[in-house]
């Protein structure tokens, strides 16, 4: 399993070891699928970060993803805290540029709340934004710059000794559109080690429509997906004159990807094959039903609130009853 030491020692051999452990695989020459798709592969370094943020700030990203998922927020909000606690642990996973975390903040904030606030991300780039972002919110800041999957024995060994006021704490995990990126079973299961008595889960997606997929796809066809997902094949040495850039609904999800358009060999990692496929991202799409027939084998007290817009964003929160 890879580590976040591992990534910050050498990210580019981490790139490496994965694309060459699947070509030394090939069999008689057949084309084959290369799974880059490890969602940190994504933000190994601060150049990937920038490109990211360029790339979610494209207009069709805004109309479709987080305008309407904002909204849904600050229609929704209070439904999501439907009660008052007086200290939160607030876990954002993943918070990129950190303003859609921002209302859910705010809200706690404004009640009163006295707020440890957990950024996590292997990016350290995201983390001094959002540090930055919030420095001035009056919030305890703890940020950790290690991958998610390491995030439940780390908040285990800094556990806090018992203090009166534990009855009236609340844990906040918010992961928003991260979850996306992940299979479904693996980061619930992950979301669920984090919880503990007094929780809230917090995930965002957009319900798939099999009549509107190419507007669901258009995002990520744009030129700055592009250099975004081809980034960290620049880092192991490809060149992009090389490849044809492909996004696909397939396997329940919007696969980001670039195709071979021919043989060519790269030192320390082996040869492409004209045709070979390289997956960089994916980001999975449900329908309203199976979405929850997920969350119901991890999670009860399951809240799903749906925007009234076409693009059907979807923000869940899960706690105990």
């Amino acid at each position: 399993m890879i580590t976040s030491s591992e990534i910050k020692d050498n990210s580019t051999a981490v790139l490496q070891e994965q694309i060459s452990n699947i070509i030394n695989s090939r069999n008689n020459g057949n084309k084959l699928v290369i799974d880059l798709d490890k969602p940190f592969n994504l933000y190994l370094v601060d150049e990937q970060a920038k490109l990211y943020l360029d790339a979610i700030n494209d207009d069709l990203f805004v109309n479709q993803l987080y305008r309407p998922f904002l909204k849904s927020l600050d229609d929704n909000i209070e439904r999501i805290f439907n009660e008052k606690y007086e200290c939160v642990e607030f876990i954002d996973l993943g918070p990129g540029y950190p303003d859609k975390s921002a209302p859910l903040v705010e809200h706690l904030v404004n009640h009163g709340t006295k707020l440890q606030y957990i950024p996590v991300d292997i990016n350290h780039y995201f983390l001094n934004i959002t540090s930055e972002y919030f420095k001035d919110w009056s919030l305890n800041i703890k940020p950790l710059n290690i991958l998610f999957s390491e995030l439940p024995k780390e908040i285990e060994s800094d556990k806090p000794n018992k203090e009166d006021n534990e009855d009236n704490s609340m844990r906040v995990v918010n992961i928003g559109f991260t979850f996306n990126n992940f299979n479904p079973d693996n980061i619930l299961n992950l979301l669920k080690e984090l919880f503990t008595d007094n929780t809230i889960v917090i995930i965002a997606t957009q319900i798939y429509d099999e009549s509107n997929i190419n507007k669901s796809l258009a995002p990520y066809r744009s030129s700055k997906a592009d250099s975004f997902n081809f980034y960290m094949l620049k880092m192991l040495g490809f060149d992009r004159d090389n490849f044809e850039y492909l996004v696909e609904h397939k396997n329940n999800r919007i696969e980001m990807g670039f195709v071979s358009k021919s043989n060519h060999e790269i030192d320390g990692i082996g040869e492409l094959v004209k045709g070979d496929y390289l997956i960089t991202s994916i980001s999975y799409r449900y329908k309203e039903k199976r979405l929850i027939e997920y969350i119901k084998k991890y999670f009860s007290g399951i809240d799903v609130i749906i925007s009234e817009e076409d693009t059907r964003i979807c923000i869940v929160s899960m706690r105990k009853v």
